[in-house]
């Protein structure tokens, strides 16, 4: 399940504030279309806590859920099709 997701966007920065719960174990999974070159991403959490931050090779199954909780949090109404709910994460084009 996605806590958040920034909207799919042809920008260099994103950003999105969300709060976590304390105690629960968190993934974050950058997401890109582009294929071939290193995806950066920065990640600031503040806390009166000490967090603990490791990084992690992911697996295709991993990945694959990532991109379903993104469109299901960025298109939280979703399509009726052939009985299935389809959610579908559209691009920003205001950049």
């Amino acid at each position: 399940r996605g806590v958040a997701a920034v909207p799919l966007c042809c920008s260099d920065s994103v950003s999105i504030d969300c709060w976590l719960e304390p105690g629960r174990r968190y993934l974050l999974v950058p997401l890109s279309l582009h294929m071939g070159s290193a995806l950066n991403a920065t990640a600031v959490c503040m806390s009166n806590n000490h967090v603990r931050v490791r990084e992690r090779q992911l697996n295709r199954d991993v990945v694959r859920a990532a991109w379903a909780a993104c469109a299901r949090t960025c298109d939280i109404q979703g399509v009726q099709f052939h009985g299935a709910m389809l959610h579908m994460g559209r691009a920003n084009t205001d950049s």
